[in-house]
This record gives C-alpha cells, structure tokens and sequence, in this order.
C-alpha cells in the first residue's frame, strides 16, 4: 500500500464520479489500484476517480501516481461553475443556465473546463458554427461543489408559485 510520506498514513482522500462527484476514503496499492472503503456499494465500481489524493490524516495534497506532494497552488481542487447559454443555442436567451462540478487548479481553469464541457454537452464542437467555449458567460464559480440541499416539497412549492405544472 502506498503511505503518505508526511505521517505514513495508509488513508487518503480521493474525489470519485460514479453519477455524481464524492470524495472517497481510499488505499491505494502500490500497482495504482484505488481501493475504497466504501467498496461492498455497488456504484463504486463504476466510478470514475478524479484529481490528486488528500492525506486523511494530515491533509498533505499529492499527485495520485507519484506521490510527490503539491503545494496548495498546485493541487486541484473542485468548483462550481454556473455559465450562461448563447444565445444561438439558448430558446429563452439570459434565461438558461449550464451548472458545472470540475477539478481545477484556479477558477480560471475551472471555467474554461467547465466551457469545454458545454460545448461537448451541446455537440457543437464543429469548426463550421463558429461556436467557441467562451461564448458560455460566467456567472458565478464556487470553491467546492454546491449540492441543492432544498427539501423537495419545497422545490415542488416554489413551481406552484412559478406557475409551473406539477
């Protein structure tokens, strides 16, 4: 098993995407092989892992393959980007939103990749539409990954309000 080389801690923190971003305690075996604690839930083993490992114990960042330790600055952390659609894409134009969970090292490289994600979800990445990533307008980007945690009647209550269908 690998060890933080800080404490020898065998325990790490590693952010996984099965269908929806978490951060995992994990071991990691020597060959690379993520090993959960979580593993008898069946979606773990769909998971996609992401980002650099966290030290559960002291908190050191690392590169997951190397090991060698990353200052603040240099680890990838998550974020939340809400971007604003095109208008040539966009049937209610300043109205529709694409909300973005990426690892980044800055929220300037959380907003590009989270504009390239748009594009891809979008499938307009031909050279013929002129479309370009940062037609996609920023409008907010969040350390962390922001999870709606509103209970659903209320979500229900507020389409009542807005005169929605339920």
């Amino acid at each position: 098993m690998k060890k933080c080389p800080e404490c020898g801690c065998e325990d790490f923190i590693l952010a996984g995407d099965a269908y929806d971003f978490v951060e995992y305690v994990v071991t990691i075996k020597d060959d690379g092989a993520v090993v959960t604690v979580e593993s008898w839930d069946e979606m773990v083993e769909y998971t996609t892992w992401h980002a650099d490992i966290k030290c559960y114990k002291c908190g050191a960042h690392y590169n997951r393959e190397s090991l060698k330790e990353l200052l603040c600055e240099g680890a990838l952390l998550p974020f939340t980007v809400l971007l604003l659609y095109p208008d040539y894409i966009a049937e209610n134009y300043g109205t529709e939103t694409y909300l973005d969970q990426v690892y980044a090292r800055t929220a300037v490289g959380a907003i590009d990749q989270a504009q390239n994600h748009a594009m891809e979800a979008n499938d307009i990445w031909d050279d013929e539409s002129g479309a370009d990533p940062c037609d996609f307008y920023p409008l907010l980007t969040l350390r962390g990954h922001w999870n709606d945690l509103t209970p659903v009647e209320l979500q229900v209550f507020g389409d009542v309000v807005a005169g929605n269908r339920v």
